[in-house]
C-alpha cells in the first residue's frame, strides 16, 4: 500500500514538474545569444631556479 502511495505522489510530481519546466521554457524572452562572463586573473611570476631564496628549504629528494 505505501508503495502505490508512493507510485501516486512520485506520477503527480513528475507532471507538475514537467508543466513548470514547459511554462519556463513558454515565459523566456528570446535570447540574441550566448552570454559569457568574463574572467581574469593576476598570475605572479614563479622565482627562477637560479635564484636561491635564503628562507627557502629544498625539497628532499626520493631515495
Amino acid at each position: 500500500r505505501l508503495a502505490e502511495e508512493a507510485d501516486r505522489a512520485f506520477a503527480i510530481q513528475r507532471r507538475g514538474e514537467q508543466e513548470n519546466s514547459a511554462a519556463a521554457v513558454k515565459e523566456q524572452p528570446e535570447s540574441s545569444g550566448a552570454s559569457f562572463v568574463n574572467v581574469s586573473f593576476e598570475v605572479e611570476p614563479e622565482p627562477s631556479v637560479g635564484s636561491q631564496d635564503p628562507n627557502r628549504v629544498p625539497s628532499p629528494l626520493p631515495s
